[in-house]
This record gives C-alpha cells, structure tokens and sequence, in this order.
C-alpha cells in the first residue's frame, strides 16, 4: 500500500524474493515513468522498519558506493554483482532466518553477514611454521597472498585478501 500512495504502483512492482535480495520488475517501473534508484531506496526504507530485519540496502545506495562504512556494508557490497543481485539486499538479525523451505523448521544456513556464518579457520602447517594462535581478524582470502609469497612468487593478480605476515615471519 505504502509504494501505491508513494508512486502510484500496484504490487506488481514486486517481481520475486530470493534470500537475501528482492527484486523489482524493472520494466513495469520504468514504464510508469518512475525512477527505480527513487523506489528502490524506499521500499529499503521500508524493509528497514520490519521485525527481524537489521538493515537493508537499495542496489543504488550499493552501486554509488553510499553505504555507510562497516564490516556489514562491505560484505553486501562484495557480493552485489550488477546485472544479477537484486535491488535490495535484506540483512536479517542475527540468526534470523526465513522458514520458506518445503514446511522445515531450519537453524542454520549459509550467506548471512553474521559471524557464526562467516568465520572460518584458517589452518597452516608444515616445515618451519611455527605453532601460533592469531586473534585479528583474517579472511581465506588472504591464503593466496601469504601461499605467493610463502613460494617467493607473485601475488595473484585478483587476489583481495593480505599476506599472514604471522605466517611468513614464523618459519
């Protein structure tokens, strides 16, 4: 109701939801002379207000780099792929979930922005590596540097991630 009394556009704007995205028919919009980055920011506002939601962001607020600066924002922004992620990007409270899955009651899954889903060890072993426990926060993408550098070899060039350097001085 509230898109109606905004831009005048029935819930035919709503084309699907697959978690965690929503995605809106584009051409419908576009053919109510409606700007989508204007709806797309509002039904995130929208989203923001409903229980069980943390946040959410439009594609636009994505694409122009207008997220405010967290460890949230850059994992959604590092998965938004132009062209194919949706136009809002739902982030549920911490073990929330959507209990669409053929009548199951589900505890887990996989993809949200929370720490129990994104923590994974990361385990190095072999000659002259010393024993050691690192606390800060490291990601697998920094595998491939510290591997690059471990061989005496050039990082990869799409590599994201950062040397271990816990690793490479602890041999």
């Amino acid at each position: 109701m509230a898109v109606k009394n905004r831009f005048g556009l029935t819930d035919k704007v709503f084309r699907t939801y697959t978690h965690p995205y929503v995605y809106l028919d584009k051409d419908y919009i576009a053919s109510k002379n409606v700007k989508l980055a204007d709806v797309q920011t509002f039904v995130a506002g929208l989203i923001r207000k409903q229980q069980g939601v943390y946040t959410a962001y439009a594609e636009t607020e994505i694409l122009r780099n207008q997220l405010t600066p967290s460890r949230i924002a850059r994992l959604v922004s590092n998965n938004h792929f132009d062209g194919s992620s949706g136009d809002i990007y739902i982030v549920l409270n911490k073990r929330g979930y959507v209990n669409d899955f053929d009548g199951l009651t589900v505890s887990s899954t996989h993809g949200s922005v929370w720490q129990h889903d994104t923590h994974v060890p990361i385990i190095f072993a072999g000659y002259g590596i010393k024993q050691q426990t690192i606390y800060r926060a490291v990601t697998p993408y920094d595998i491939a540097p510290t591997l690059a550098l471990s061989a005496n070899t050039t990082i990869p060039s799409g590599a994201i991630g950062e040397p271990l350097v816990e690793v490479l001085t602890g041999k």
